[in-house]
């Protein structure tokens, strides 16, 4: 499955459960996630989407572990399901 189609899924189930879904560009800053989930309990997730058996780019690799030695929950994800799965578990 395409990247933009599993993004655009989960965005959609996110709306409809009252969650955020920010796009992420950070001006000088390469490697971000595509999407901060926002949930209205102020609980943050964030989400690299990839084609179905796709992986990340080095400097995306690094982004991530940055944000994982901050607390911060990252995910990778390349199919609609787990993607919102791991959001549900956050809610």
């Amino acid at each position: 499955m395409r990247e933009r189609s599993i993004e655009k899924s989960v965005c959609r189930w996110a709306k409809l459960n009252d969650i955020w879904a920010w796009k992420l560009t950070v001006v000088g800053v390469m490697g971000v996630p595509d999407r901060l989930f926002i949930f209205p309990t102020g609980k943050i997730v964030f989400i690299e989407f990839k084609a179905t058996g796709k992986e990340l780019r080095p400097l995306q690799k690094i982004m991530h572990n940055m944000l994982t030695k901050r607390n911060l929950p990252v995910y990778t994800m390349d199919n609609k399901d787990d993607a919102i799965a791991v959001l549900t578990t956050h809610i």
